[in-house]
């Protein structure tokens, strides 16, 4: 990603202003105006201070990504239920019929999109 290609930014500038929150962005490649971090997500995981069995990660992207975040998280000490993700797959139908969207035992569009770390049990096939 770029600077140029993040979705929702009224959001995320809220959600770095929340106290509450902490909300960290990275790009890949930066352009003259970013400020930020540039480099893989999983760097900015050891700048913030976690409770795994307290904290919660909610991690969105791609599946490759995904999976790497979430092992990260694991050996960080986050329990697998404070590990929420989506998962995004072609869908046809979007009531679990036509079987398109099915990872391992799941159907994306009825079970999900939303799924903690312990209902995802081979994340190498993300």
């Amino acid at each position: 990603k770029t600077p140029g290609e993040f979705c929702f930014m009224p959001d995320l500038t809220a959600w770095r202003q929340d106290e509450r929150l902490t909300c960290l962005l990275t790009v890949d490649e930066g352009d003259d105006n970013w400020q930020g971090r540039v480099g893989l997500v999983t760097g900015l995981l050891d700048e913030v201070e976690m409770d795994g069995g307290r904290d919660r990660a909610l991690v969105c992207g791609p599946g490759v990504m995904i999976r790497f975040v979430l092992e990260r998280l694991a050996a960080l000490g986050f329990r697998e239920d404070n590990m929420i993700t989506t998962l995004e797959r072609h869908m046809k139908c979007g009531v679990g019929i036509c079987g398109h969207c099915h990872f391992e035992n799941k159907m994306v569009c009825t079970d999900g999109p939303v799924f903690t770390r312990s209902e995802l049990p081979d994340l190498r096939k993300l």
